[in-house]
């Protein structure tokens, strides 16, 4: 069981999200939501039909939920693989130039469409040209040290991460 202290989160939608967010659901017609800024701001699903799908937005209060701003993306490097050879497979988090993100199918005109890889963090040291790395399993996480507790767990192999 994770345990917040009122200040690590508050309710709302997607558009009171600020900066890298988990969206936790209320109830079992909201879902787990991986929020992440930009421009636009981009919403990844991490469970039920549309996992590892998301959609941009600008502006949205359609999408509620419980909201824990300040977390961060840990990968497992035992899961690591190639991912310059071939697109990743959705859901994967990728290491490439300066940057590390998640591979999602996005939606486009009503539909899902083509998949990206969105960026979850930036400006991190670089990596030579040509020599990307994928993950298979990740985590979100919140807080430091003996502070950090693991919010959600991934693991694209599995069937019910």
């Amino acid at each position: 069981m994770t345990m917040l202290e009122g200040a690590e989160f508050f309710s709302g939608s997607l558009d009171d999200v600020n900066g890298l967010c988990l969206v936790m659901p209320r109830d079992q017609h909201e879902e787990f939501i991986l929020a992440v800024p930009g421009n636009p701001r981009t919403a990844i699903y991490l469970d039920g039909e549309t996992k590892f799908q998301g959609f941009t937005y600008t502006s949205n209060d359609d999408w509620q939920g419980l909201i824990i701003p300040g977390v961060r993306i840990e990968v497992d490097v035992t899961s690591t693989f190639n991912a310059d050879s071939g697109r990743a497979p959705l859901g994967a988090v990728i290491r490439r130039v300066d940057y590390l993100a998640v591979a999602v199918l996005l939606k486009q005109s009503g539909v899902f469409g083509r998949q990206i890889n969105v960026p979850v963090a930036s400006g991190l040291q670089p990596c030579a040209q040509g020599c990307a790395v994928g993950f298979r399993k990740w985590q979100i996480v919140l807080g430091e040290g003996q502070a950090k507790r693991v919010l959600r767990k991934i693991d694209i192999d599995a069937v019910n991460s």
